[in-house]
């Protein structure tokens, strides 16, 4: 049986060999993003929107392709062609006007700081939102509106093209938060390392550079040295230390390797403007030994005009998992590029200045150490009582 969206939009017929062949050109049309339907043991059924571009790709595989489209877009198509032209210009052009008179899509531009999710909501707050009609929408009002209830942003425009909104924004700008004193604190070492360098905000330097301290060490004292003539404050700082650090990695002997199946629909659903509609899903009592692809089908009437209608296809492809030996040569390359994103991490907020790695099999795998001297920011505050 024919889904439905294939008859109205148009599909083509792709005649395997096997079923074999099948499963694996289905699988072959998830994994870019196609869908696609069983027709029969061996034959599957395409978007002809998605075979035409796409055409390359689907003529290497291992089918037959059938020469003319079928559905009721196909269909009217040729008709328009032979017949109606002028009644389906007619037609489109009402079309066109209609769909221009309400919002249909709100597109959010220049936030940084805000999320497009809270400058959409502010939005429908002063009635930009889709499905709104654009003569009952004052855009110079709704600005207006908008900086009034909302002092993060600084500037907006909303604009009007066809049917759809777009809204560039900028987000005001905000004085540096300041918190107020509390107490007395030193900046103390958070780890052993040996001193780089310092520079002292408020307080007094209590190491020098080249030294070496221990985790808890006091680094700028809010304290004033013994008979000076100095006050108790809150110390602040920059100090920048060289702490060495041990990263290890394992890569056990053997590895899973999924072996994949014939895709099967497990759900459709539509999305018109902001409404979902579910048409069928079909529920598992696991998802552990299958794979979800999910993909959104924009529609396009005529093949030209976009129109607010999506749909959601779900697939869920099941997988059997099997154990294989890995070769020595693959245990160091996977153990390599798991030791250089460990060490990406490792000096995110720092300089790496030396590292030195070793290698060593074993029963079970592959273990990789490397022992690395990082600069990095040691300071951290420790709040005190003044004597």
């Amino acid at each position: 049986m024919v889904r439905l969206d294939f008859w109205i939009f148009g599909y083509r017929i792709l005649h395997c060999e096997s079923s074999s062949d099948r499963a694996r050109l289905m699988l072959a049309l998830m994994r870019r993003g196609l869908p696609s339907a069983s027709f029969g043991e061996q034959d599957l059924l395409i978007r002809e929107r998605d075979f035409l571009r796409n055409k390359e790709f689907i003529k290497g595989q291992n089918c037959e392709i059938e020469d003319n489209p079928r559905g009721i877009q196909p269909l009217f198509r040729r008709a328009l062609r032979q017949r109606v032209s002028i009644f389906a210009l007619v037609v489109a052009v009402a079309l066109n006007l209609l769909a221009s008179t309400v919002i249909w899509d709100v597109r959010v531009s220049g936030c940084e700081r805000l999320s497009e999710s809270f400058v959409e909501k502010a939005l429908e707050s002063v009635g930009v939102a889709v499905g709104t009609p654009w003569r009952r929408l004052n855009t110079g009002r709704a600005e207006t509106a908008l900086l009034a209830e909302y002092p993060d942003i600084g500037w907006v425009s909303i604009n009007r093209l066809g049917s759809i909104a777009y809204v560039s924004v900028r987000e005001a700008d905000r004085p540096p938060l300041v918190f107020p004193e509390v107490g007395y604190s030193n900046v103390v070492a958070a780890s052993d390392c040996i001193i780089t360098d310092i520079s002292v905000t408020s307080g007094y330097a209590a190491v020098r550079v080249g030294e070496v301290v221990k985790r808890g060490d006091v680094l700028i004292s809010g304290i004033p040295p013994a008979g000076s003539e100095g006050k108790a404050c809150h110390a602040s700082g920059s100090v920048l230390g060289a702490v060495d650090d041990l990263i290890s990695v394992e890569i056990p002997s053997d590895s899973i390797e999924k072996t994949y199946g014939e895709g099967i629909k497990s759900g459709l659903s539509i999305k018109i403007l902001n409404f979902s509609l579910n048409i069928f899903k079909i529920y598992r009592n696991s998802a552990s030994e299958c794979v979800i692809i999910k993909n959104n089908e924009n529609c396009r009437l005529f093949g030209k005009y976009d129109i607010p209608v999506t749909f959601i296809h779900e697939y869920s492809v099941p997988y059997t998992e099997t154990r294989r030996e890995l070769e020595p040569a693959r245990l160091v390359e996977l153990a390599s590029r798991r030791m250089r994103e460990a060490i990406l991490a490792r000096t995110e907020r720092g300089e790496l200045i030396r590292a030195q790695t070793e290698g060593s099999f074993s029963d079970g795998g592959y273990s990789m150490t490397t022992r690395v001297t990082v600069i990095e920011e040691v300071g951290r505050d420790s709040h005190i009582t003044a004597q």
